[in-house]
């Protein structure tokens, strides 16, 4: 609708008709609807264990309770946004990617393309593991979280309450934090090695999970 001095104007576009098709995976392990392509949405209700190859996907549910998996060097592609049902779980082992396309709003207080903060988009929780390169007692590792929430000291249990650092740009040097800190998308922590690592001989790869809602579109830091 435009408006002049002269009065009101309204203009309408051509209609039209976008057409998605779903499939479902479901029991015994077969989709209902074909292999999915980019344009499909995709709904999982049956577990898909690490190891069944990439999917690529318009959007993503996970429902019915199942565990759907991504082995390492696995891709999910999802042009939109992923939800992740109560009591369903979506994970990611060390190399799988999940790979979003487009921008799309969050759930609540995780951040999208915008900057925003909206009830839409990305729902619920998944779980992506990271593999530290080998590491010995008091050594540092980086870390940056790609979900929302993710608190440090929930990452990494076992660090002793002073192992967690921000970088200071003003004044330049690393700065404490406490580990109870929500970790901010698009920023880098430093994170000592466990406690336990005291008692190892030489060095020991860490494995961390990130759980949150996974994050998306350009962050500016």
């Amino acid at each position: 609708v435009s408006q002049s001095r002269y009065g009101t104007c309204t203009a309408y576009s051509t209609v039209s008709a976008i057409i998605v098709t779903k499939t479902i995976w479901q029991s015994p392990g077969v989709w209902s609807n074909g292999v999915p392509t980019s344009a499909s949405a995709v709904e999982f209700r049956f577990n898909w264990p690490a190891g069944s190859g990439n999917v690529s996907a318009c959007s993503v549910l996970v429902t019915n309770l199942c565990t759907v998996a991504f082995g390492p060097g696995e891709t999910l592609t999802v042009q939109g946004e992923v939800v992740v049902s109560g009591g369903s779980s979506l994970n990611f082992d060390n190399s799988a990617s999940l790979y979003q396309v487009l921008d799309v709003s969050n759930s609540a207080g995780a951040y999208n393309g915008n900057g925003g903060v909206v009830a839409n988009g990305n729902q619920g929780k998944i779980n992506y593991t990271r593999i530290s390169t080998p590491i010995r007692y008091l050594d540092y590792t980086y870390w940056s979280t790609p979900v929302y929430t993710q608190t440090l000291t929930a990452f990494s249990p076992g660090s002793p309450y002073v192992g967690f650092y921000q970088y200071n740009n003003i004044t330049q040097a690393w700065n404490w934090v406490d580990p109870i800190t929500v970790m901010a998308p698009g920023k880098g922590y430093i994170i000592r090695s466990p406690e336990y690592y005291y008692a190892i001989a030489g060095t020991q790869a860490w494995t961390g999970l990130f759980n949150g809602t996974p994050n998306s579109g350009t962050i500016t830091t």
